[in-house]
């Protein structure tokens, strides 16, 4: 048992089984296999060659967390999966191209990867065994390439895992900032007051409503009780709990059963789209 543990296929499933199936040909050279080695493993299906220098171990199942590695391995032990594939393995994301994207502090092309030049201090983590960059950078990365309701809901969803951390996103982005990314950190310093002071401002031709009423055990921010129309304020709280997010679903579901109509809005409407809020608060209370 202890001479199998330390032949050099044993070394080699050992290292495989940490990296998701994948091993480099670094790896199977300190593992004892010379390149004859090597190149008869590969003949008879003992290896499978994925990426130049990359090998699959005894099979060649697909596997996202494979892909990926195998990606990750080809670029270099310095790289990182990011981008869109980093979303997908963060689960924060979930479209991705049609190969992965590997971050490397110098550009290196590799066929069936999608590199990416730049420095990657501090902004590399492991996910599932994989070097992956962080959240923070991962979404500063996207705030580049993607659009604004894309990189948004990649934010709630960070938020939602209690994945999200504002301060490393702003530091992230000090590096390498965008109007989208500067409108989206503005937008979470927003306080819950200042978004109130907004929202009543904006609906002062319309009748007052009673401000936090309790209606079915449920406290709402605003109530038009005539119209039977709730309005709750969002805010882009950057510490948003699962619990949290559970309270306000049931509440809203308890209001719309209960005959209310239920509208919720962000600093984003108050601020930026007044003028389709007021039309959709209006129609609301002309029902």
């Amino acid at each position: 048992m202890h001479a199998f543990a330390t032949t050099p296929w044993a070394k080699v499933a050992a290292i495989a089984g940490r990296q998701h199936g994948r091993v480099t040909g670094a790896q199977l050279e300190a593992a004892g296999l010379r390149r004859g080695a090597v190149q008869h493993a590969v003949a008879i299906g003992r290896l499978h060659r994925e990426h130049y220098g990359v090998y699959a171990v005894g099979h060649r199942a697909p596997s996202d967390h494979g892909r990926w590695m195998s990606a990750v391995l080809a670029c270099g032990h310095d790289c990182a999966l990011s981008h869109r594939s980093g979303a997908r393995l963060l689960r924060i994301g979930r479209s991705e191209g049609p190969v992965p994207d590997v971050t490397c502090p110098g550009k290196r092309a590799r066929p069936g990867v999608c590199t990416h030049r730049g420095p990657l201090d501090g902004d590399i983590m492991v996910r599932d065994g994989i070097p992956v960059t962080t959240v923070a950078r991962t979404i500063v990365d996207l705030a580049h390439e993607r659009d604004e309701d894309e990189v948004r809901r990649m934010v709630r969803e960070a938020q939602y895992l209690r994945l999200f951390n504002l301060e490393a996103t702003r530091v992230a982005a000090a590096r390498r900032s965008t109007t989208l990314l500067t409108r989206l950190l503005e937008d979470m310093t927003i306080t819950s007051s200042e978004l109130d002071v907004a929202f009543v401002d904006l609906i002062k031709r319309f009748p007052p409503p009673k401000a936090q009423k309790r209606l079915i055990g449920h406290r709402v921010d605003y109530v038009w009780e005539r119209e039977r129309v709730a309005v709750e304020l969002d805010g882009y709280n950057a510490h948003v709990s699962l619990d949290a997010f559970q309270r306000d679903r049931s509440q809203g579901n308890a209001l719309q059963l209960a005959g209310w109509l239920l509208l919720r809005f962000t600093w984003d409407d108050v601020h930026r789209r007044p003028r389709a809020t007021l039309a959709t608060l209006r129609n609301a209370l002309r029902r």
